[in-house]
């Protein structure tokens, strides 16, 4: 015979974890937007700080203390503003984007955060990229969807919500789609 405590997990499995399940065709976009960050206005740019004879750029992140086998590939000065990647596990060592495209590893330690824009959210954010390019707004998250239009360096958008990587929002047109979380910074613009 089965005990009790079979059939209560039996039940809470069977009936209880269904109800939790969206069937809506945006419930994993909902999910994740149940999990939006505090820091949005956290931005992925970076300053290279006041480092003497700037910062090197290697290919690949340098565990060694003496730069032995590492490949510096540029010379970054100080105050050159680039686009933060990713760390490595030990948080020693971030991944950049120069402007023009150019990606290589920076000692963590060189990098400031930017500071040209609120850290307060009203909203609104504001398209930024490195190089002043456009930046594609797409019909869905996702680099595969369709793009719908650019969005111009510097343009004001409403923020709607977070999904993964993505941020959903709707331009001055009122067009809404979806961004790069990495290309938008808290703006002090009103939309009206």
């Amino acid at each position: 015979m089965k005990s009790p405590l079979y059939f209560n997990l039996l039940f809470a499995f069977l009936v209880c974890l269904p109800l939790s399940i969206t069937t809506s065709a945006n419930g994993f976009e909902e999910a994740l937007r149940e999990n939006e960050p505090t820091n949005i206005c956290n931005t992925a740019f970076r300053i290279i700080g006041n480092v003497e004879g700037g910062a090197e750029v290697f290919k690949h992140p340098n565990y060694y203390a003496d730069d032995r086998g590492a490949e510096v590939i540029k010379l970054v000065s100080a105050g050159t503003e680039v686009l933060f990647e990713i760390s490595d596990r030990t948080g020693d060592w971030s991944e950049i984007r120069l402007k023009g495209g150019l990606t290589g590893w920076v000692r963590t330690r060189d990098l400031r955060v930017s500071s040209d824009e609120s850290s307060t959210f009203n909203g609104t954010m504001r398209v930024k990229t490195l190089d002043g390019s456009n930046l594609n707004i797409r019909q869905s998250a996702s680099l595969s969807s369709p793009i719908i239009g650019p969005l111009r360096t510097g343009a004001i958008v409403t923020y709607k919500g977070f999904v993964g990587y993505w941020t959903e929002v709707v331009d001055e047109n009122g067009v809404r789609g979806f961004v790069s979380s990495k290309f938008l910074v808290c703006s002090d613009a009103k939309v009206n």
